[in-house]
């Protein structure tokens, strides 16, 4: 019987200090959320992560994409330039024919070329059907 008698005290000590320690962390959770509900409170908590987590991943799949586009865009600016760079030349050549042709034709220089009446008669006596072509859809 005094087994017993122990025993039951040391379950009573047991379940005061439970309540106890029910009471604190129940006042401690008040203290915290006040007059919310703790497990509402929590779930707005949780979807707020998890939201803040699907947005970040979707912004830092986006910076990914755009790093590519990044990439890609100074590539092709690089092979554009070297393009250019390989065909100055070429251009500085035909310009140089382009203006010798036109004094040879009889033309002062390019605006006279490109500009008024008396340009479209030597237009049409000096240049070939198809340059004549290109010429009058430029003028237009």
């Amino acid at each position: 019987m005094e087994a017993q008698e122990r025993t039951l005290k040391n379950e009573q000590a047991k379940g005061v200090q439970l309540q106890s320690e029910y009471a604190a962390a129940n006042d401690e959770r008040k203290q915290l959320y006040g007059d919310k509900q703790p497990d509402d409170e929590e779930r707005l908590l949780n979807k707020a992560v998890t939201d803040a987590e699907n947005t970040e991943k979707n912004i830092r799949d986006l910076n990914t994409a755009l790093q590519q586009q990044l990439t890609s865009a100074n590539s092709s600016m690089e092979s554009l330039k070297k393009r250019l760079e390989q065909r100055g030349p070429d251009l500085e050549k035909k310009s140089v024919e382009f203006f010798d042709a036109l004094l040879a034709a009889g033309f002062a220089d390019e605006p006279v070329f490109s500009g008024g009446p008396a340009c479209l008669l030597r237009i049409e006596i000096f240049c070939p059907l198809r340059q004549r072509n290109w010429i009058m859809r430029k003028r237009n």
